[in-house]
This record gives C-alpha cells, sequence and structure tokens, in this order.
C-alpha cells in the first residue's frame, strides 16, 4: 500500500484510496495467496512456483519488483531447493 500511494497518479486520475481501492484489493489478495499454498503439490519445484506466481499475478498497481517479491516469498514455501 505504501509504494501505491508514494507513486503520483496518472495525469487527472485521482491518487488512489486506501479505504475503498487499496486495503480492499490486498484483502482479496490475501486469501488467494494462501489458498495456493495450500494446494502446491508436495514435489512442487520452488523455481517453477517462482515463475508461474510472477506471471500469474496481474494488478494495476502491482509493479515488477513487488510481483517478484511476493512469487519468491510464494516459492519459499514450495518444498525442495530454495530458488
Amino acid at each position: 500500500q505504501e509504494a501505491v500511494l508514494a507513486r503520483p497518479p496518472p495525469a487527472g486520475a485521482p491518487a488512489p484510496d486506501l479505504e475503498s481501492s487499496v486495503r480492499p484489493a490486498l484483502a482479496r489478495i490475501g486469501p488467494r495467496i494462501a489458498a495456493a499454498l495450500v494446494r502446491l503439490p508436495p514435489d512442487s519445484e520452488p523455481g517453477a512456483v517462482q515463475r508461474a506466481v510472477s506471471g500469474g499475478l496481474r494488478a494495476p498497481d502491482l509493479d515488477a519488483g513487488h510481483r517478484d517479491a511476493i512469487a519468491l516469498a510464494v516459492a519459499r514455501c514450495a518444498p525442495g531447493p530454495l530458488p
């Protein structure tokens, strides 16, 4: 949420609102990540998990750095050697 608020909004657009936009989006993402974690097969290869998560995360306010950080965190929950 800090990264979203730190970026200037596009020209002519209002700044994102924490209560009506940013926090509800975060609230939707958390349970989806938790559900995905419990569905990881026991033979999941962390690198493949990281690539799949990174490629599957789509949100207008999620930049590549944050997307990759989420993907790495999820991959670290997969069995096998860390990426």
